[in-house]
């Protein structure tokens, strides 16, 4: 399993711009993106999750792990 960091960012009408970051661990970047995509927009209510799906901006990064894994 690789740690990934995962940020969100999306205009919303109340707070201007709204950015979230959030860390995960998975095998591959589209599995990672999907994960935390869900748990994302279970945490929004109705008009967050149309700003949200209106122009959300979605960056990956793959953090360094200092760990020697077996593929």
């Amino acid at each position: 399993m690789h740690s990934y960091s995962i940020s969100f960012e999306y205009q919303d009408r109340q707070n201007g711009a709204t950015k979230n970051e959030v860390k995960m661990e998975g095998s591959t970047i589209p599995v990672v993106i999907g994960k935390a995509a869900r748990a994302f927009f279970k945490g929004l209510d109705r008009k967050q999750r149309f700003d949200a799906n209106k122009g959300l901006t979605i960056s990956c990064t793959r953090e360094a792990g200092g760990e020697n894994e077996g593929t």
